[in-house]
């Protein structure tokens, strides 16, 4: 029997984080399909996998930062890598923002 994990849990971060070396390539692979169903998926799971364990997702964000640009420009993403920016940022704080602006440097920051 597969279980599947719930990253809305406020447990799941301690289960997650063995894991996020597994969980960060195909996320970075699916932010690079051109299926925007797929696209949009990653997005919504780097958001919630961001809010499960927070600053800890930061040294990997190196990797899935690349892809964003692409999705920045598209109007059918835009507003939701925005938002993915900002869970980032807010849940990675300082260093989250300094990574996210050297990938996108048009990035405006939403903690001020």
């Amino acid at each position: 029997v597969k279980r599947s994990l719930n990253l809305r849990d406020s447990r799941s971060g301690d289960k997650v984080l063995p894991l996020l070396t597994r969980l960060v390539p195909p996320l970075k692979q699916a932010l690079m399909s051109k299926d925007k169903e797929v696209v949009k998926g990653a997005f919504r799971a780097i958001q919630a996998l961001s809010n499960s364990i927070k600053s800890h997702l930061n040294p990997h964000l190196k990797l899935i930062l690349a892809p964003f640009s692409k999705w920045l420009n598209n109007a059918t993403t835009k507003d939701l890598v925005q938002s993915t920016l900002h869970v980032l940022e807010e849940n990675g704080h300082k260093e989250a923002y300094q990574q996210i602006k050297k990938k996108i440097p048009t990035y405006t920051s939403i903690c001020g």
